[in-house]
């Protein structure tokens, strides 16, 4: 199994061209079957949503290694609103869900390929390690001109949680969160609940 170092990841909404993942040890010995109908191809990281009527997920992110066809074949049965075996959970999009794609040939007829949710860099917050999490809040909470100091936003997460503004994404090598609310309500919150 190839297992670089560093991936960089075009295109993918969230990062822009110049950042880069540093994929640790550990990560690359976490490695899952994705699957649809005999297409099996591995994953090395994925975040899923659960879906508003239970029972499937839907696909947030997702990272494959294999050939040409097995990821296309992946991506369009995600892009037909087929299910999908993710290791022990099953992925199907809705139809608000539009994913992108992208892959990029890494040698010997093997590939990488991205699959995102359109929206992803709007409305997500994603990040690859666990010490991550503040500084991933603080580039949305920026990019989205939510003024919120760095204190705050351990407090304001929480907060956030609780009154279930935001969805926690579940995966493999990758955490995140999509905010639920406007913008307005969170800075409702931190007048409210943080700035006294």
């Amino acid at each position: 199994m190839f297992a670089p170092e560093r991936i960089l990841i075009k295109g993918a909404g969230m990062l822009s061209t110049a950042e880069q993942i540093e994929i640790t040890e550990e990560q690359t010995k976490t490695i899952i079957t994705v699957e649809y109908q005999g297409i099996k191809t591995v994953m090395d990281m994925y975040l899923c949503a659960p879906s508003y009527g239970g029972g499937n997920y839907e696909p947030v992110f997702l990272s494959m290694w294999g050939s040409e066809i097995q990821c296309r074949g992946i991506f369009a049965a995600l892009a037909q609103f087929c299910t999908v075996t993710v290791g022990d959970k099953t992925i199907s999009r809705s139809w608000s869900n539009k994913l992108r794609y992208r892959s990029k040939k890494i040698g010997y007829g093997k590939y990488h390929a991205v699959t995102w949710e359109e929206s992803l860099s709007e409305k997500a917050v994603v990040f690859f390690r666990p010490e991550e999490n503040s500084s991933a809040w603080e580039k949305f909470f920026k990019k989205r001109l939510i003024p919120v100091a760095s204190e705050w936003i351990p407090d304001l997460v929480q907060i956030l949680i609780e009154k279930e503004m935001v969805t926690i994404l579940t995966g493999l090598n990758a955490y995140g969160y999509i905010l639920d609310t406007k913008d307005d309500n969170v800075c409702d919150l931190i007048v409210e609940n943080i700035h006294r």
